[in-house]
């Protein structure tokens, strides 16, 4: 089952988090598999990073990655998703609100006003 990109797990977001701050710390903005435990670069959560392509893993000449790198849209993760948040509030949320309070101010004070 593959999510969408920017459907992630809280385990995921912090993950993200971790290597985001390692990888602004690194002089090539790449994070050796070294620096990090195996056990969290074989976990579930890290293989949907890679699969939702915030992680990528850097071209090696051994048979097996060595380092990895939080892509561009891994760095930009969390301002996209807040921007989607406040999207989804003001949609959702503040604009039928508006609306609800401008019909019934209409309906209950200016038509009265307009017949009367």
């Amino acid at each position: 089952m593959i999510m969408h990109k920017y459907e992630t797990l809280p385990a995921e977001r912090k993950l993200l988090k971790k290597y985001i701050k390692i990888q602004k710390a690194a002089p090539l903005n790449q994070i050796s598999i070294d620096e990090t435990s195996h056990q969290e670069v074989n976990s579930y959560e890290f293989k949907l990073l890679v699969e939702a392509e915030l992680v990528e893993f850097m071209p090696s000449r051994y048979s097996y990655p060595s380092e990895f790198k939080v892509t561009d849209e891994g760095l930009n993760f969390f301002k996209w998703r807040w921007a989607r948040f406040w999207n989804t509030l003001f949609k959702s949320i503040l604009l039928p609100i508006f609306v609800s309070i401008t019909t019934t101010l209409i309906t209950t004070k200016l038509l009265p006003l307009i017949f009367h």
